[in-house]
């Protein structure tokens, strides 16, 4: 009987040990699939930190070019700001950014659209462009009369001469984002007045009123619509006083040209006359040329009784300095006008 239970003994207690073992093997078991889940889990953790990491290395690496490419804008920029006509097609950067311009017409398209909402809090995306920048407009037709450009005289190139340079300016406050156009050189001879007067300043010449009408209609036709064309406000001489003067195309006081009162009737009173952009640091986009030979050009400003001032395109006044000269309303002179587009 004790043989009996002491076998009886032994084998509850070899079925404990048998359960104990299996229970072990288990815990081992589940031991073993949790270290394979944290090797997976581990594994994936480091695969994504390898991803983050190639990820910050591409940013890096695409923040280098950037900074690389913004040096390189701004010594083009330099370039501009020195005047020495080394503008770029703005056709050609546009068609590179966004494809798909070819023609004025496009490119002042797209303009139109990258000068964003009008309004003082709102700005335009002119980043990718410089003072000097420029289209050649391949004819201009007024009036019946159609001009054409050539790569030798370039008379119908216009250049940009600056971004946003009368918004809040005017009685008539100007909201519109806007690009400053030049024509870089004289696109006409024309005369000033029909008579030789200058009574009543530039606001009350027939040079105004062929600017304001079959001019800008034909400029209208040539860069694809008349809608593109911001009409600017600007306070000006009326010879012996000062008036606002709102134009679609204009031409510049001497101030406007050569940041000083000259001989001329440029500060009565108050007047919105300031140097231009691109004339700020040299004379290379003042003196201008007709046909390829240095020409003068008319200004906005009366002198005297019965002329207006010019910018002489001869060597001297580059030289010397001698830069203002006056003539008489009715002589032909150079016409190279400014307008601005949104």
């Amino acid at each position: 009987t004790t043989a009996a239970n002491d076998a009886v003994t032994k084998a509850a207690a070899s079925a404990q040990a048998a359960a104990t073992s299996e229970t072990n093997a288990g815990t081992q078991a589940t031991n073993a699939a949790t270290s394979a889940t944290n090797a997976s889990n581990s594994a994936s953790a480091a695969a994504t930190s390898a991803s983050t990491a190639t990820t910050q290395a591409n940013t890096a690496t695409s923040k280098a070019t950037e900074a690389s490419n913004y040096a390189a804008t701004a010594k083009e920029i330099l370039s501009h700001a020195d005047c020495m006509d080394t503008g770029r097609s703005v056709i050609s950067i546009l068609n590179t950014a966004y494809g798909s311009i070819s023609t004025v017409a496009e490119a002042f398209a797209k303009l139109h659209s990258l000068s964003g909402t009008a309004g003082w809090l709102n700005n335009p995306d002119y980043s990718l462009l410089q003072i000097g920048d420029y289209i050649d407009l391949p004819s201009l037709t007024v009036n019946g009369t159609t001009y054409t450009n050539s790569d030798s005289d370039r008379n119908l190139r216009i250049v940009i001469a600056g971004f946003n340079t009368f918004k809040g300016v005017g009685d008539d406050e100007v909201t519109s984002n806007h690009i400053l156009w030049m024509f870089r050189n004289c696109v006409l001879l024309q005369q000033m007045n029909t008579s030789d007067t200058n009574t009543g300043g530039y606001a009350a010449s027939a040079m105004h009123t062929y600017l304001n009408g079959v001019f800008t209609t034909g400029l209208g036709n040539a860069l694809g619509s008349s809608s593109y064309i911001l009409p600017i406000q600007r306070a000006i001489s009326t010879k012996g006083a000062t008036a606002w003067l709102t134009a679609s195309v204009w031409l510049p006081t001497t101030v406007e040209v050569y940041g000083i009162d000259t001989y001329g009737d440029d500060q009565n009173a108050w007047n919105t006359n300031k140097q231009l952009p691109i004339f700020k640091n040299g004379f290379n986009y003042i003196i201008k040329r007709y046909n390829g030979e240095r020409w003068w050009w008319w200004t906005a400003t009366p002198i005297n009784t019965t002329g207006f001032e010019i910018s002489s395109g001869d060597g001297a006044a580059f030289l010397y300095g001698e830069q203002y000269v006056s003539t008489n309303a009715t002589t032909p002179g150079g016409v190279s006008p400014f307008f601005a587009t949104t």
